[in-house]
């Protein structure tokens, strides 16, 4: 059975230069999945029509340790970059074919995930959760 590691964190969302709106952001970790975390966005921020039975959030899924990496220094080449942007604010930046999303987190409340997902499943012990027939059969169907 998966544990699972979920906290709702407070965002800005940067709409212009001088602009930033607050945004909920719920991040979700499970041990059955141990290398992703999952980021639910509310729908009324998304550019693409909701299309789900779920219109209340979109969804997004990236690297556990691209979190944990861009904590202290730039990392990500792809749709999802994270950066130190000072001591106490980390930016989380989403690319997508609609264009791109700038979040500001605080440092403390993402350490602060990252920490409880650490209990859960330790950096380097990832593949002992990694059900290999599982994902095998989910590829190939």
């Amino acid at each position: 059975m998966a544990t699972i590691v979920e906290l709702n964190l407070q965002t800005r969302l940067v709409v212009s230069i001088t602009r930033a709106i607050p945004m909920t952001v719920r991040l979700t970790y499970s041990s059955g999945d141990p290398l992703a975390v999952h980021a639910y966005f509310p729908a009324e921020y998304s550019l693409e029509p909701t299309t789900t039975t779920d219109p209340e959030e979109v969804e997004w899924v990236f690297a556990r340790q691209l979190l944990a990496a861009g904590i202290d220094m730039p990392a990500g080449l792809g749709d999802v970059r994270v950066m130190p942007m000072s001591s106490e604010t980390v930016a989380v930046e989403l690319h997508s074919a609609e264009g791109k999303a700038l979040l500001l987190v605080e440092r403390r409340d993402l350490s602060h995930f990252l920490w409880h997902t650490y209990r859960v499943v330790p950096v380097g012990q990832e593949h002992e959760y990694v059900n290999t027939d599982q994902a095998l059969a989910e590829l190939l169907a």
